[in-house]
């Protein structure tokens, strides 16, 4: 396996997952967090990815304020980076930050 493979959809769950029973992160979080890994799964783990802060909120069922509060925390806690749009209805620029992974094989 090279060096400098990116971690795997199921090392960013498991590391996740162990994350949980060390720190503290709301329900909003970790729903945020693991939508944006299946996103990133689905566009074949491109760095970054787009989506609109409408779209996400629609399919996470929760309201603009707690989306952009526990997105703002993840990015904190060094587990996505994104870059907002600056117009209201286009798409956020979105990563999954593969450092946050500390899942080994």
């Amino acid at each position: 396996m090279a060096e400098n493979k990116r971690p795997t959809y199921i090392d960013f769950l498991v590391s996740f997952n162990n994350r949980l029973f060390q720190d503290y992160y709301t329900p909003n979080e970790q729903l945020v967090y693991h939508t944006l890994l299946m996103i990133n799964n689905a566009c074949l783990w491109s760095e970054w990815f787009y989506r609109t802060d409408e779209q996400l909120t629609g399919v996470l069922k929760i309201s603009i304020k707690a989306f952009k509060n526990a997105r703002n925390s993840l990015q904190q806690k060094g587990a996505i980076d994104y870059v907002s749009s600056k117009v209201r209805g286009t798409c956020t620029k979105y990563k999954i930050c593969d450092d946050f992974c500390t899942y080994q094989k």
